[in-house]
């Protein structure tokens, strides 16, 4: 069993959803560290995140509750609050109380997206995601796991180059640049050989990937599929859910494929729209395929603070020191040595 004690909750953003489950006037709860959020859209657009119970008197508003024009109303007795958390108004025509206000989390939307600052301390955020232009890039699909584990140790994956072979199969794995941080951002880039086959060719496909990692609840990963050419985006997102639970969003956008004949002869004569959309389609199959051969392995792993690295595990021991920085009350999550 995954021993979270061994870990604190880190500051950082975290995915939620994603905008096409949050439709105009549309509702969500979700839980966070151990947090219920109430995730609320309003009529013109604006996503907003709050505390889902009522400070008149305690109704949830998450059940029962609907979005009216750019307020969520209670369904106990009628009381509006806006997307900064303010009552604007009440069922009863009178003065709103000015202690009734719900609780707010920053929140962002982004490439399809919906992300929650988390900050035990209650700090407004100290960065940002970066958005990124989506133009000839497919709408993201998507799939969720839920499991045990810490969002430590999934992004710790993308520095464990020792995994990659002995777990994925992955062959040739190299590593293209050297690990570069600038405050919660990590940089790599890697080379790899992809063994399986695809798209019924005989041989596997040599793929170049970067990690830009922000914080530790989210990793954009750019693949190119060289002798493909297919360019993809690898959406890893780990949201904890409670002290050893974590929702693991993964989502894959394909840019608009150009061409088709590279990735099959016969596919030259199909339109390019559905062969970007069958590469999509596929894409998201094998990237599920992937990561769920490390889930047995999140699920039952403990954290060992000082490890016993060995050369040839890749750059650990510069993820882990660059972690420490979003655990601000603690004393640090492990310095292990760099082999």
């Amino acid at each position: 069993m995954y021993s979270a004690h061994l870990l604190p909750g880190p500051t950082s953003w975290y995915a939620v959803g994603f905008s096409e489950e949050l439709p105009p006037g549309g509702t969500l709860i979700r839980t966070l560290a151990g947090r219920e959020i109430l995730l609320f859209r309003t009529d013109s657009g604006v996503p907003a995140a709050v505390a889902p119970h009522c400070p008149h008197l305690g109704a949830h508003i998450g059940h029962g509750g609907v979005v009216h024009g750019e307020t969520i109303r209670c369904p106990f007795h009628g009381a509006c609050f806006d997307v900064r958390g303010n009552c604007v108004k009440n069922g009863y025509g009178t003065t709103p109380h000015p202690n009734a206000v719900l609780t707010t989390w920053p929140m962002r939307e982004l490439h399809g997206m919906l992300f929650v600052y988390l900050d035990g301390t209650g700090e407004q955020p100290a960065w940002e995601i970066p958005d990124i232009d989506t133009e000839g890039w497919t709408p993201v699909r998507h799939h969720a796991i839920h499991m045990r584990g810490h969002v430590q140790e999934i992004a710790e994956n993308s520095c464990d180059i020792g995994h990659l072979r002995l777990l994925h199969g992955y062959q040739n794995v190299e590593m293209l640049s050297d690990l570069r941080t600038d405050g919660p951002y990590l940089n790599v880039r890697y080379r790899m050989t992809r063994p399986r086959r695809t798209f019924g060719r005989s041989q596997g496909s040599v793929v170049e990937l970067e990690i830009h990692q922000y914080g530790l609840g989210y990793a954009r990963v750019e693949v190119l599929a060289v002798d493909l050419g297919v360019r993809t985006r690898h959406f890893v997102l780990a949201a904890p859910i409670d002290d050893d639970q974590v929702v693991l969003r993964l989502a894959l956008s394909v840019q608009r494929v150009h061409r088709p004949s590279m990735i099959h002869p016969l596919l030259a004569l199909a339109p390019r729209t559905w062969t970007t959309g069958l590469v999509a389609t596929m894409g998201i199959k094998g990237f599920v395929a992937d990561v769920m051969q490390d889930v047995p392995i999140w699920t039952h792993k403990t954290f060992v603070a000082t490890p016993a690295l060995m050369k040839g595990d890749g750059p650990i021991g510069a993820y882990r020191k660059w972690t420490k920085q979003f655990y601000p009350d603690q004393s640090g999550v492990g310095d292990p040595p760099t082999p």
